[in-house]
């Protein structure tokens, strides 16, 4: 996994947590296994695109976001 991806999956972690969004609650507003989401968010598991769009949808943000600001 690159280091933007990493970066990436930590910054879905913190809006999740802003939100204050349990992973299962996120997970379901996905549409994703929580086993995916956590390994997704955790960096333990490369997103895939259609994934990563669902993720935006059920946190309210845009991709763009997610990687805005980032090294």
């Amino acid at each position: 996994m690159s280091e933007v991806d990493k970066a990436v999956a930590h910054k879905v972690r913190f809006i999740r947590q802003s939100a204050s969004l349990s992973i299962s609650k996120a997970a379901e507003a996905s549409g994703l296994d929580p086993q995916v989401y956590v390994a997704i968010e955790s960096g333990k598991r490369r997103f895939q695109s259609h994934e990563l769009l669902k993720i935006t949808k059920a946190l309210n943000v845009s991709i763009a976001d997610l990687y805005q600001d980032l090294p």
